[in-house]
């Protein structure tokens, strides 16, 4: 089962234990399988922070440009000029 350590009501470590009294001295709670490390709980339902993505802009970039056949099938479609049309769509959304 998965069970949060919680400090001040903030969830500080995740486990999978065989029980929740399986450590002397150790306080875990019962979370569902949702629960992430930051999250709180209000005594009754934990309560995940907000996502915030920390990739850099060449990783959000790379992830979204076209893979290297549809940059090139869309070469062959729509031309040079609709190929960095493409291209700029990206570099535009994730600025440098």
């Amino acid at each position: 089962m998965k069970a949060a350590k919680l400090t001040d009501n903030v969830v500080t470590d995740l486990w999978e234990v065989p029980s929740l009294t399986c450590y002397e001295g150790v306080t875990l709670i019962a979370a569902d399988a949702f629960v992430q490390m930051g999250a709180t709980y209000d005594g009754t339902t934990f309560t995940n922070p907000p996502y915030v993505d920390t990739r850099t802009y060449k990783t959000k970039r790379a992830d979204d440009y076209p893979t290297w056949q549809d940059q090139l099938d869309d070469i062959f479609h729509n031309g040079i000029d609709g190929w960095k049309a493409t291209i700029q769509a990206v570099k535009d959304k994730y600025p440098k």
